[in-house]
């Protein structure tokens, strides 16, 4: 392993693939190799609505443009995971997308709930059968061992979509511009909708993401495999509210590079914490009920969120026309 500091952080994609990135690559910056994305992952589907993608996809894309490739290997069956044990023999830092139904540290779900969660592994220790885990969420923050076989059966004891990925050096990083972003933001984009445009879908049809969500079953009864709307989108509103957070964070550490105004890292900033705010409302509102006594303050506290929401992040793509967008 890297003598690097630990990354801590909220986003487990992030704190796992930084300490993959730092053992790779001492000397790389994982804000600004995993910050160099702006995505919010989101596309319609057959129904209109939105649905997520995994975050894999854009956060490939982010660390292509600095030069590595990241490679997903999905896990199923024992020899599927065989592959990453050989990778862990060669003192390689990998991360994996375990079933934290099964991960002895995990407090929060451990036993509980059959669903993903992401850390980094090294170091096996064949004669103590024990490998080296990662886990720097800033919750459970856990740097320390676990036994082999409860690994093993969190990536192929139960089927929720389970992989490992590793990174590669990949050639020269992309020529650092970064208003490339600036779609990302705001509409229209182009392989998942822009952010204004991700709040404007959940404005128009608010009141069928409240119903989705209201009638989800509990996360502790099904698969993550099995989920549907009403469990994904609290979720995948919590990757890009994490997505907008590390974004911000990779223009302040690359400051006022490129050939022309960056986004403004300020109104990134409002924007996720807006997401995150917009993502707990859903949740409160969808789980009270529209006929709640308090269920009209939190329905008008909502509207304004995606408001603000699509403002910063309209600002932020717009210096130049950002006066009025910040509250």
């Amino acid at each position: 392993m890297s003598e690097n500091p630990q990354l801590t952080d909220a986003s487990c994609y992030h704190s796992s693939f930084a300490a993959v990135l730092t053992s790779m690559d001492p000397g790389a910056d994982p804000v600004r190799v995993l910050g160099w994305n702006a995505a919010t992952s989101a596309r319609f589907d057959d129904r209109g609505l939105v649905s997520f993608a995994d975050p894999i996809e854009p956060l490939g894309q982010a660390v292509r443009r600095s030069g590595y490739a990241l490679i997903s290997h999905p896990v199923r069956t024992a020899d599927d995971w065989r592959e990453a044990e050989c990778a862990l023999a060669e003192s390689r830092t990998i991360a994996v997308g375990a079933d934290y139904y099964h991960l002895p540290h995990y407090w929060p779900g451990q036993g509980r709930i059959h669903a993903l969660h992401v850390v980094a592994v090294h170091d096996p220790d064949h004669d103590a059968e024990t490998v080296g885990l990662m886990d720097l969420g800033d919750v459970v923050h856990f740097a320390g061992r676990i036994p082999v076989a409860d690994l093993r059966k969190a990536m192929y004891g139960t089927d929720v979509g389970q992989s490992w990925y590793e990174l590669r050096p990949a050639g020269p990083a992309a020529p650092y511009e970064p208003t490339e972003l600036t779609s990302q933001l705001t509409g229209p984009g182009d392989d998942w909708l822009s952010g204004t445009e991700l709040m404007g879908a959940l404005r128009e049809r608010l009141d069928d993401y409240l119903d989705q969500v209201g009638s989800r079953g509990r996360a502790s009864s099904t698969r993550q495999s099995d989920w549907g709307l009403g469990q994904r989108l609290p979720l995948g509103l919590w990757w890009y509210h994490h997505t907008l957070r590390w974004f911000a964070r990779h223009l302040r550490a690359r400051g006022a590079a490129g050939t022309s105004a960056p986004p403004l890292p300020e109104y990134v900033e409002l924007a996720a914490d807006d997401v995150l705010a917009i993502r707990n409302l859903i949740m409160r509102l969808g789980a009270m009920g529209g006929t709640a006594p308090r269920a009209r303050a939190f329905r008008a506290q909502l509207e304004t969120r995606l408001t603000d929401a699509a403002a910063h992040l309209q600002a932020a793509a717009a210096p130049s026309h950002r006066s009025g967008a910040a509250r």
